[in-house]
Formats: structure tokens, sequence, C-alpha cells
């Protein structure tokens, strides 16, 4: 008999499982489809240098190639035909739509010298832009290519040089804006499982001189189904920004924050508190979100932009009433004030776009997972205070994952745990996790709440922590508030092995199974108490 057999058979204070691992595959695969997309436009006529002749009388019909990405969750529509931008971001769960794509129209804002052409022709979407304001190439093509398309991933590069000088008698203010030979490069990519879509931006200045240079990225934002953009809010941590110097209708609105045209963002954040329309800068933005959410949406439905900043450094807010929020990411604190790129220098970056449900508001991201983590209070006395009332609400980018949510508090050097839970998460509503924790059981040193959440492949998706402080609470941790799970674990021993006989590892807790990274196989698991069957689901 081997040596397995023998454990397995004759060491009776000993329980076998034998538990087969599978990569757990969606039926649902990314798939990329090429249509001839057909939308209406103002006849006009324009120049060779794409300066506006004349607007003539009657519509024309333009046709354009569109790529569309879907997986699971999402179907992204392109039109690198005109400026290179997602026009469409459908989100399958809710079937709302995320920008506000329409007919291409006509032109606008003609001969008011705020744009390069003098003119302005948009569509909505997000798309990239180079040059100030909408840039030079918002209605040009864009080259474009097949990048990867494969049942996990669908990839799509947009590709622009520029290689348009300014023309004298158009915008002068856009005089500097000389043709810098800049290359960019612009992917779109929809993986399986996500409800977001990628995209990775090269920036290259493929010249042995310094230039100068601005790249923004515009996201017409339009969430929800409400059927109102009365519920819009631009979410975002920061709480200063700079009012352009011709908006003295929106700067009345806020406290100002000194300096120039500075103010404390409070109730422009709301649509329906913009007097007119108008422009807020935000400089060297610190934090890797932002985004809109419709509060008259049932779900509270939004969509959000999740990237480190450090390339895209400025945030340019154009506020529409009663339409919607327009958000902009740049290279630069604000238009017209240009970024330098190095001879032979070459910048990229990474961005995630997701629509959103059940979050009402947005205090950390990851490209993993948003939450909001929020208390009823920032101090507590435990003489006035019964409880601490913590409320977490939870968007999965990988929703098909589920989740391991550890709560603590720490300070003093000391953790106390709080809540350990696992987590399906909700595609349609979102989840919320809510807490009360008796001010007397919490520990008198107590300076912070700690929010961990682990997949099930062991994959950290997030950390956040929000700071708090106690008096007359507790002077030692008191077990009674610990979750039952972790109070078990010193109960429990499980040793992992291969069938050859191979040791792979110990757990202290059955629940750990889910979290450890094994290799496709079968395996045996023994252990010194009896525990029920457990599943587990790889990706």
């Amino acid at each position: 008999m081997s040596k397995i057999k023998y454990v397995l058979f004759n060491r009776l204070y000993l329980i076998c499982i034998l538990f087969f691992l599978f990569f757990w595959q969606s039926n649902a695969l990314v798939t990329l489809t090429q249509q001839k997309l057909n939308l209406t436009a103002q006849n006009v006529t324009l120049r060779p240098d794409h300066t506006l002749a004349s607007v003539n009388s009657g519509n024309v019909t333009l046709t354009f190639d569109a790529p569309i990405l879907e997986n699971e969750y999402l179907k992204v529509t392109l039109l690198p035909g005109w400026g290179g931008r997602v026009r469409s971001i459908v989100y399958k769960p809710t079937g709302n739509e995320e920008t506000n794509p329409g007919q291409i129209g006509g032109p606008n804002n003609i001969g008011t010298g705020n744009f390069f052409y003098d003119y302005l022709w948009v569509i909505g979407g997000f798309y990239p832009t180079i040059a100030p304001e909408h840039g030079k190439y918002f209605h040009l093509p864009w080259d474009w290519k097949i990048l990867t398309n494969t049942k996990d991933t669908v990839a799509i590069a947009m590709y622009q040089i520029d290689s348009i000088p300014w023309r004298q008698g158009y915008a002068g203010k856009f005089s500097g804006c000389y043709a810098t030979n800049i290359q960019v490069e612009y992917i779109v990519r929809l993986i399986t499982g996500k409800t977001s879509y990628e995209t990775e931006v090269t920036i290259k200045n493929p010249d042995s001189k310094e230039k100068k240079y601005e790249y923004w990225e515009s996201c017409s934002m339009f969430p929800g189904n409400s059927g109102s953009s009365e519920g819009y809010e631009f979410i975002t941590p920061e709480t200063k920004f700079q009012v352009d110097y011709w908006c003295t209708a929106i700067k009345n609105v806020e406290q100002s924050a000194g300096g120039d045209n500075f103010v404390y963002l409070d109730k422009l954040r709301f649509l329906k508190n913009w007097p007119a329309a108008g422009i807020l800068y935000g400089h060297n933005y610190p934090y890797n979100f932002w985004g809109v959410i419709d509060h008259n949406d049932p779900n509270e439905e939004g969509v959000m932009r999740i990237c480190d900043n450090k390339v895209t450094i400025g945030v340019k807010v154009w506020g529409a009433p009663p339409s919607l929020f327009e958000i902009w990411a740049g290279t630069c604190n604000r238009f017209f004030s240009p970024s330098t790129i190095g001879p032979n220098q070459t910048l990229s970056f990474k961005a995630w776009y997701t629509p959103t449900v059940g979050l009402s508001n947005v205090t950390d991201a990851s490209e993993d997972m948003l939450i909001n983590l929020t208390t009823d209070k920032a101090s507590y006395d435990g003489n006035k205070d019964d409880s601490v009332r913590i409320k977490c609400q939870m968007f999965f980018i990988m929703p098909s994952l589920k989740v391991l949510a550890k709560f603590d508090f720490e300070g003093g050097n000391v953790k106390q745990s709080i809540y350990e839970n696992s987590i399906t998460p909700n595609t349609t509503k979102g989840n919320t996790i809510n807490l009360s924790i008796p001010v007397k059981a919490v520990y008198n040193g107590t300076s912070k709440l700690n929010a961990l959440f682990v997949d099930e492949t062991g994959k950290t998706l997030l950390k956040a922590s929000k700071n708090l402080s106690f008096v007359n609470a507790s002077t030692f941790v008191n077990k009674q508030w610990l979750p039952k799970e972790i109070l078990k674990q010193e109960y429990f021993s499980i040793k992992v092995f291969s069938l050859d006989g191979k040791y792979i590892g110990e757990l202290k807790n059955p629940d750990q199974l889910k979290y450890l990274n094994l290799s496709r196989g079968t395996y045996l698991l023994i252990g010194n108490k009896i525990f029920k069957k457990i599943f587990y689901k790889g990706n």
C-alpha cells in the first residue's frame, strides 16, 4: 500500500477529500463585428485644408466603418472615420447607453474664433484630441487596424500623426499649434468578463527636437435611464477647481478658494445648479478616477474613468445644462497651456472606462472595482455615541468572480477585525455592506477603518482606508465582536498534497482554499476536523 493510501485508511483522526479543480470558462466570448454605419449630415463644402467653404441646403448620407466590440457586459461601437472615437457604450445588464451618440448633423459655432477651423463639428462619444479645445482631428478619419481578435480579447488601434499646420486667418489663438509630427496611437481593448473597456494611449515624438503639444480625451458622459440629466453629479474627490476666466455666472455659485478664479466645488457638482454653460479646470489631478452618476436613475447608474493620471494631469469639466457633463483628461492643466515632450520621447498610459450601478458616490477605485466607503461620523465618544455605522457600496468590474471582503479597525498597534465575508457581485444593482459596531467594543486607540477586497484567485482588488478617532471607547480588543469565521480558524488545519504525495501547503480555514493559487489538477486535502464539501471555481 502506498504512503498516501496508508495515510488515508490507517490514521483515523484524518479526513481525506479528493476533489477536481477546473478553471471556469464563460460561454460568452468577446466578439468583433464590422458594420457599415450610415449617418445623416448637413451638406457642406470643405476646402482641402478642412476649413469651411460653404453650408449648403439639404442633407447627405455618410457611410463609415464601425467596429463593434462586445462581451458579456458591454457593447462598444467605434467610429475611426470621425475623430477616432468610441461612439457608443451600452451596458448590457441595464440596456442603457452611457454616452450620447447621435447623427452627425452639421458644423456649429461658426466664426466664433474658439476652434481650430473656426467652427466645431462633433457628435458625442469619447475620443482623443490633438491640440487645444477639440483640436485638429475631431471630424477627420483616423487610420485603424485590428491588433487582437481572440475569444478572450479584442483590441482595435487607431492612429494619427499631427501633420496639420495652423492656417493664417483662422482662430488666431491657435497660432502656436504648428504641425508637431507627434504620433498618437489610441487602442481600445475589450476583455471577456469585464464591465470595463481599456484604452492604451501612446504619444511619441519621433524627432530630435523638443515639442510643445496638447493631448486631451473628451468624454461626453450621459449615463443612466432616468430620461433627464437633472440628477447628474460630477464625481470627484477633488474639492478645489479653477473657473475659466469668462465663466462669471458659474463662479458666483461657489465659495472662492482664492488665487486665480479658484473655487471650492460644492453646488457645481450637480448639473442642475449650473446657471449657464461653463468650464472648470482641475490642476495636477491627484486622484485615479472621475465620472458622472445619474441620481434620478433607480440604480444610480454612472460611468467612470479610472487612470493613475501620472500623464493625464489635467481635468477639464464642460457643464452644459440641461444636457450633460463633458469631462476631459489632458496632458496639461488647461487649454492653451501646452506640455513638453522631449526629443525621441514616448509617453504611454492606460485608462479604464466602466458603467457603474449602486454607487451614490465613489471614494476609492482601482481597475478592478469601485467603492463608496462612509461612516456616520468621523469622531466618536463612547460616553455619547452608541455605535459606529459603516456603509460600503461596491461595484465589481469582474463580476463573475466571488470576492472576499474584510474590514478592520486599526490604531495603537492593534488591528481589530470587524467583518469578513464573501460577496457575489450584482451587475444590475451593485452590492452594499452595512455594519453597526458598538463604540464601547472599539479599541480606544483606533485611528482608521480599513477595507480589503480579494477575489477567489487570490488577487487583491482594492485596499481603502478612512480616518476615524475614538475617545472613551474600549481599553482592550473585545473578541465578542470579532467575526465567528476568524475565531474558528485556530481550530482548523488542512494540509494540501498532490496525488504523487508532494506537500503543497496548509490552510487554516476551508474558505481559504478558494483563494489558493492552484494550477489545474486533482489534489488531496487532509484535515483534523470534519468539514463540508468545498467547491472552488478558478478562471
